[in-house]
């Protein structure tokens, strides 16, 4: 899928093209198919690169009280030989938790891992489910975003119950 830097890129190219032809410069015109063809290759080296991510989710408590911060540690891995640049992953949370959690991370170097960590606040008692959790993966230039990874609710999101 193209990022909106991608979409520019290509349009950039489409534009530059056109002047080209108007021109008369071919030198000008390679240039403008070299950026018409960029963001698809971006896209394919995105697909290509086979990036796998393993991600743990680890609640601080299970049972809590209204008002009282849960902190949720997410670790992510990276399994494959390459490695990532701009990884966002993004936890849906319930309404009454709050907004989904967003987290950016600048690269993950291969065969490593690192944690990550945000807070929630139930101001409500109840039982909630947190998830899923989706990963997108950018090309080094950006031009594309990829989903990498979405873990559905059932598989492996713990859920907490406020207390009293």
């Amino acid at each position: 899928m193209p990022s909106g830097r991608g979409v520019l890129v290509f349009a950039a190219g489409l534009g530059l093209w056109a002047a080209a032809r108007v021109a008369g410069s071919p030198t000008l015109h390679m240039i403008a198919v070299g950026l018409v063809v960029l963001p698809f290759a971006a896209a394919l080296l995105a697909r290509w690169s086979r990036t796998r991510l393993r991600v743990r989710r680890r609640i601080s408590g299970t049972r809590v009280r209204p008002g009282q911060r849960i902190s949720v540690d997410l670790e992510i891995e990276n399994l494959s030989p390459v490695g990532t640049s701009f990884l966002l992953l993004e936890d849906r949370l319930p309404a009454a938790l709050g907004r989904s959690a967003r987290l950016v991370l600048t690269g993950l170097p291969p065969k490593d891992r690192e944690h990550v960590s945000y807070a929630i606040t139930p101001q409500r008692r109840g039982r909630y489910s947190l998830g899923p959790l989706s990963v997108d993966l950018a090309d080094p230039l950006g031009l594309t975003k990829l989903t990498v990874i979405d873990i559905q609710t059932r598989t492996a999101t713990p859920s907490f119950v406020p207390g009293r």
